[in-house]
């Protein structure tokens, strides 16, 4: 938790997140901190909130913003804070909670408050697809319209998200052409990712290796439609291997054009944004946040 010389943190809480979390993480608050060491902004409705926010940082440049909520949560804070010179921390209480995993933040609601004391300070990389902000990973395809049924649902959590899938498992394959660097190629795909972090979220990785830190996005393709194929690629994906499997492609770069003749629908952070068809652009924008982690 920031010293006496520094602002109070303020707490951003997500009222909807995790089955119950959200109330006993406002009632923790209350108990543990005096008043004037600490703000809590609940909210429900992500617009006004993010209003309070740019409010704040123009009396408080400075302050540690603390995200309360899943990765939707995350991205509309890092939204509010990014190229500014405030602060993120994080108590994850999301389904996912992929950046979270990643800068290896407790799941643990009083581990993650005490790493708010203890955690570093570190600027890292965001990004922009088809003008849409996120800070981990945006997806093209099958995981949005995932994603869409799964914001959905009443059922959260690992369970519900695997329900949901269960239910959806009609992947559409559509063309797509990519340009990277010196390279393009033209494929069909029914989903494409483009990842900052590491991982989807529960430990799902898309890119083990991957630094938030480094300029570099890493683009995904999953080209592979057979039904035999498939388990084969899951596994993969929950090993972390899954850049290795023969039905998909996987580039790096710190910008990439995308071209679909077709809509695809996208999310950021696991929120759907609708969909997309044209020339898009994806592009990193090298260590324009500040997180404690």
């Amino acid at each position: 938790m920031p010293s006496t010389a520094e602002p109070p943190a303020v707490f951003v809480l997500n009222t909807g997140s995790g089955s119950g979390k959200a109330a006993r993480l406002q009632a923790k608050l209350s108990d543990t901190f005096s008043a004037g060491k600490h703000r809590l902004l609940p909210f429900t409705r992500g617009a006004e909130v993010e209003s309070q926010i740019k409010t704040l940082l123009l009396q408080e440049p400075h302050a540690l913003v603390v995200a309360c909520g899943g990765d939707g949560t995350v991205n509309l804070i890092a939204r509010a804070l990014a190229g500014t010179e405030a602060t993120m921390g994080i108590i994850p209480l999301g389904s996912g909670n992929g950046l979270a995993r990643h800068l290896g933040i407790p799941m643990d609601m009083d581990a993650a408050l005490s790493r708010l004391y203890n955690g570093v300070r570190q600027r890292i990389d965001t990004a922009r697809i088809a003008g849409h902000f996120f800070v981990n990973v945006a997806g093209l395809g099958y995981d949005a319209r995932i994603s869409q049924a799964f914001k959905n649902r009443k059922k959260r959590g690992l369970s519900g998200y695997v329900n949901t899938i269960a239910g959806n498992l009609n992947p559409t394959l559509q063309p797509y052409q990519l340009a990277f660097g010196n390279e393009e190629e033209s494929s069909q795909a029914w989903m494409i990712c483009f990842s900052n972090g590491s991982q989807w979220g529960n430990n799902v990785r898309l890119h083990p290796g991957a630094s938030l830190t480094d300029g570099v996005l890493h683009a995904i393709a999953f080209r592979e439609k057979r039904l035999y194929q498939l388990p084969g690629m899951l596994f993969k994906l929950l090993s972390g291997e899954i850049g290795n499997h023969p039905g998909v492609r996987r580039a790096d770069a710190a910008h990439f054009k995308l071209h679909l003749s077709e809509p695809m629908a996208l999310h950021t952070d696991g929120e759907p944004c609708g969909e997309v068809s044209g020339d898009i652009c994806v592009v990193v924008d090298p260590a324009n946040l500040n997180v404690l982690a």
